[in-house]
């Protein structure tokens, strides 16, 4: 009996060291996947600029839009991915202004399917949040994974779709609101489901 106690104790012991060493080898994965996106994704940085209005082509790099800044860290454009994606990055956005995550199979514009709200960490700026992707007979398809801005109205019509979807399992795509910047968008491949 004490020997069976025993092995069960040295059994837990080393589940918990083997739970805290791939915590630790997951943030440090984590950490060198996001300097390396710095470092090679520097297009990906997406400032939302506005257009100078003598030349509508082109952009002032001293302002952004609305004073909004968003960056997607990962996944990289042109990624492939399965049907759940982490999606993280950096936001900057005002008071009274909503970030969401969106997603659609490419062919499915204009509509898409409201993911969640993204929570910015107010210190970092950074976020995390996660997109799930279509369907098993999707794999093979490419999707858009899109950021959105929006301001209390937008946000209060994502909120009642995503309440009601939750509740009802009712997960059809829609025209999203009137954004308050141009969205930030990659596009993935669907690889598994």
């Amino acid at each position: 009996m004490r020997k069976s106690k025993l092995y069960l104790l040295a059994l837990f012991i080393m589940a918990l060291c083997l739970n805290s060493c791939t915590e630790r080898q997951e943030k440090q994965v984590d950490n060198i996947q996001e300097t390396q996106v710095n470092r090679a994704q520097e297009n990906h940085v997406i400032d939302i600029r506005k257009a100078d209005q003598d030349n509508p082509g082109d952009s002032d790099p001293g302002e952004t839009v609305n004073n909004e800044r968003i960056r997607i860290i990962s996944p990289q454009d042109s990624s492939r991915v399965g049907r759940d994606v982490i999606v993280k990055g950096t936001a900057t956005v005002p008071a009274g202004i909503y970030v969401w995550t969106v997603a659609r199979r490419h062919d499915f514009e204009p509509l898409w399917w409201p993911q969640r709200e993204v929570k910015i960490d107010s210190k970092t700026k950074k976020w995390k949040t996660t997109v799930s992707l279509g369907e098993p007979h999707d794999v093979g398809w490419y999707f858009d994974i899109g950021i959105i801005t929006v301001d209390a109205e937008g946000h209060q019509k994502l909120m009642d779709y995503w309440v009601k979807a939750m509740e009802t399992g009712d997960w059809r795509p829609i025209r999203i609101p009137e954004t308050t910047s141009p969205p930030i968008m990659i596009k993935v491949e669907k690889i598994r489901h």
